[in-house]
Parts: C-alpha cells; sequence; structure tokens
C-alpha cells in the first residue's frame, strides 16, 4: 500500500509467524494462564488469549485447566477458544475429520461454559497454499 517494499508487509505475506516482533493486543499458547501471568500479560499491553480447549493423544498438556478461565478474567482478559487435534499436513483435513474434530471442540467449549455462538479458531500448523486451502482445509 504505501509502495515500499519493508519487511513487515513480506513477512507477512510469506511466512506463517509474519513479523514476530510486530507490536499486538493478542496472543495465544500452550502455557496455562496463572493470576500471575494474567497481570503480566495485561500489564504489557495484551487483551485476548487464545487457549486450547482439548487435547486428543499428545503430550503437550495445552489444554485449559481447572480454574484457569477464572484466573485469565479476573486478570481482565477475554479468551478466543482454539482447537487443534492435529493438522500438520494436507491429507488431514477430510469432511469426516473436520465433522469429528469441530464435534470434540464443541463439547470442549460447552464444558468449560463458553456462549453459544462463540467462534471457535481451528488451527493449520503448517504454511498450506492457496490451492490446500481452498481444496483440503475450507471444503465449501
Amino acid at each position: 500500500a504505501s509502495g515500499v517494499g519493508c519487511f513487515a508487509p513480506w513477512a507477512q505475506l510469506l511466512v506463517s509467524t509474519c513479523d514476530p516482533n510486530r507490536p499486538g493486543t493478542a496472543s495465544d499458547g500452550i502455557t496455562t494462564i496463572s493470576a500471575a501471568s494474567a497481570k503480566t500479560l495485561y500489564d504489557h499491553g495484551y487483551r485476548y488469549i487464545g487457549r486450547y480447549l482439548a487435547e486428543r493423544g499428545g503430550t503437550l498438556d495445552k489444554e485449559i485447566k481447572p480454574g484457569e478461565l477464572a484466573a485469565i478474567f479476573a486478570g481482565g482478559l477475554r479468551v478466543f477458544p482454539i482447537s487443534q487435534y492435529y493438522g500438520g499436513e494436507r491429507d488431514y483435513f477430510t469432511y469426516t475429520q473436520g465433522y469429528t474434530d469441530a464435534l470434540g471442540a464443541n463439547a470442549a467449549a460447552v464444558s468449560f461454559g463458553f456462549n453459544t455462538g462463540t467462534v471457535i479458531y481451528f488451527a493449520v500448523d503448517y504454511d498450506a497454499t492457496q490451492e490446500e486451502i481452498e481444496d483440503y482445509i475450507v471444503q465449501i
């Protein structure tokens, strides 16, 4: 838009991490958010935290823990739910797998008390091409 080829726009176009040093008010991660970490995040300008609803057979222990949402809200932050049971390769993304994953994500969201209609973000964990996005990931 500026007519100048600078790092931030190129990074946004070329890699999923974009420019990791750009400022933001949202973050996501696999680490449990405690009252202390919620305060630290808030003090550093964050207002939205993405947290994983569940984990199926993984070893990262990334799902929301009991009491964690209360700590996040008490710290002045809001939460956006993320679902990712896998997603590291194109062939994972089939209609049947998507349906199964959506059922699991919905059950987890309900169990945590998320409101009906809350958007759940489904993660893709590789740099998919536009063709892969259209043909596999977002099957319309």
